[in-house]
């Protein structure tokens, strides 16, 4: 991974202490509404053979089909999804 870009929403800074980020997007809006800009721009600047890191899932995702969405995008792309609570890694090959 050359890059890990970190999405921390609405709680505190601390959710990605300790973690190695190579940059931090922080957002304030809540998690119910989809006008998300930080994230939407985390999302548009990781490129393939990166990784973004969240501290867990329900800090990206406003229902379980948004999350998926997400992360399959993510993943066809080339970039590597972590969430660190739940302990899961998402990644594949993107498609050409």
């Amino acid at each position: 991974m050359s890059q890990r870009v970190g999405y921390i929403r609405v709680s505190t800074d601390r959710q990605l202490a300790g973690q190695h980020l190579d940059k931090e997007s922080i957002e304030k809006a809540s998690g119910k509404d989809r006008n998300r800009p930080v994230l939407d721009d985390a999302l548009a600047y990781v490129r393939e053979g990166e990784a973004l890191v969240v501290h867990s899932m329900d800090r990206v995702g406003r229902n379980l089909v948004d999350l998926v969405q997400m992360v399959e995008a993510l993943v066809a792309k080339g970039v590597q999804v972590e969430f660190i609570k739940e302990g899961l890694i998402f990644e594949g090959t993107p498609e050409h």
